[in-house]
């Protein structure tokens, strides 16, 4: 199951030397939600609107995961505020919770990205933190477990 979603948006950096790849873009973005076997993490809108610097869940969800995945009540981020803003305004998904039972098997994952302007030429990234290690090999989609 995986325990975090982390998700970043590059637009016009695919496949472009000229542009620093290390750097993410908010794309103004209004809501992100990931769907692991059709149930919504985060289980409520974002409401996120970069236009009036309405970024602060998105930030809160960036400090919190260091907490959370190593289970310690220490918050303590790389990046500040505005750097977050203007470098790696990245999506940290909380998943840990969910329903043990309901993860038993091969999980389905969605992603359904919501902006105020066209998404037109934006990459997206998306990390699977994960209890378990696999291997896969997209030629024949196969997947095996390692651990």
């Amino acid at each position: 199951k995986p325990r975090f979603i982390i998700i970043g948006l590059q637009k016009g950096r695919k496949n472009t030397l000229e542009k620093d790849c290390s750097i993410f873009d908010h794309c103004n973005l209004t809501n992100v939600r990931v769907f692991l076997n059709s149930i919504a993490y985060p289980y409520d809108n974002l409401n996120l609107d970069f236009t009036k610097n309405n970024f602060t869940l998105l930030y809160d969800m960036y400090t919190s995961f260091q907490e959370s995945y190593y289970e310690k009540s220490i918050r303590n981020p790389i990046l500040s505020p505005s750097t977050f803003l203007s470098n790696a305004p990245i999506i940290v998904i909380d998943s840990s919770k969910q329903n043990d039972s309901a993860t038993a098997s091969a999980v389905d994952v969605q992603l359904e990205i919501e902006a105020s302007e066209s998404l037109t030429g934006v990459t997206a990234y998306c990390l699977l933190i994960h209890d378990r290690i696999v291997e896969h090999v997209p030629f024949t989609r196969e997947v095996r477990k390692l651990v």
